[in-house]
């Protein structure tokens, strides 16, 4: 009837609480690392193309070009454009009148320099006509509009 109540030993196989502890410790420290290192990446790669768009926009806006005026000759159909430069070295990609490009119209301008440019026309000009000049270059494109004399 009386059952003895001495305690059963039972053999348990695992590790300690100061090994789980430190195991634990080093699991998390490792996710922990790693998701510090994935976003220090990320970070760094948005700010490099963040610096590099700042950039190139400010290089955009320091480049200026400026049409002064623009003059057509019926008797030699050509046109005489008046341009000033801003205080960087600039490049004209093209040239355009009245939406047809001019031929070899790739210039390179330098720093505050101004410059008068005087070209064929690819459209027969006429006496009396207003015409439009459009000059693309790298940052951007400038229009004009120029009336033709005799």
């Amino acid at each position: 009837m009386f059952r003895s109540m001495s305690p059963r030993r039972e053999f348990l196989s695992g590790v300690s609480e100061l090994v789980a502890s430190l195991m634990v410790l080093l699991i998390t420290m490792a996710l922990g690392s790693l998701v510090i290192i994935t976003i220090n990446n990320y970070s760094y790669g948005v700010s490099t193309l963040f610096k590099s768009d700042v950039e190139r926009k400010a290089t955009e806006a320091v480049k200026s070009l400026d049409l002064i005026m623009v003059s057509g000759s019926k008797s030699s159909n050509t046109i005489k454009l008046v341009v000033c430069n801003g205080v960087v070295k600039l490049e004209i990609v093209s040239i355009y009148v009245d939406n047809v490009p001019v031929g070899g119209s790739s210039i390179t301008l330098e720093p505050l320099e101004i410059r008068v440019l005087e070209f064929k026309s690819p459209i027969k000009l006429s006496e009396g006509m207003v015409f439009q000049v459009k000059v693309v270059y790298e940052g951007g494109e400038r229009v004009i509009y120029g009336y033709t004399y005799g």
